[in-house]
């Protein structure tokens, strides 16, 4: 996965739909910091692209021109037209810091040696 504070507004990209296998190129349109695009994630950094996203693509990597992964599939919103469809796109570095988080937390479980949750050494 690649530092997505490199990637810069009109880079071109590529989004591989998960489970679809679809194929859609494009551009990153826009950046959304924090708390803008999608408050119940407040933490989130979006891209914004032009490339097509479909409900099949949820899930999917972004990659750049160098084949690294720049960001995850989240949604898009469209009124209908696909004219009007903007794709948004988590980006690599948000996705590494919630996934670290969850895994840092799941580790500790998964380290011990427990038979029992509720045991005591656990």
């Amino acid at each position: 996965m690649a530092d997505s504070n490199t990637v810069q507004v009109r880079d071109k990209v590529l989004i591989v739909g998960a489970p679809s296998y679809s194929l859609s190129v494009g551009s990153i349109s826009a950046r959304w910091a924090p708390n803008t695009a999608y408050r119940t994630m407040p933490l989130a950094e979006f891209f914004q692209a032009d490339a097509t996203i479909d409900a099949g693509n949820s899930g999917g990597p972004m990659f750049n021109l160098r084949g690294e992964v720049i960001g995850i599939v989240s949604y898009n919103i469209s009124t209908g037209d696909r004219s009007d469809q903007q794709g948004f796109v988590v980006t690599s570095n948000t996705a590494k810091q919630l996934l670290l988080g969850k895994r840092a937390v799941g580790s500790s479980v998964a380290k011990g040696s427990c038979s029992e949750i509720s045991a005591p050494s656990c």
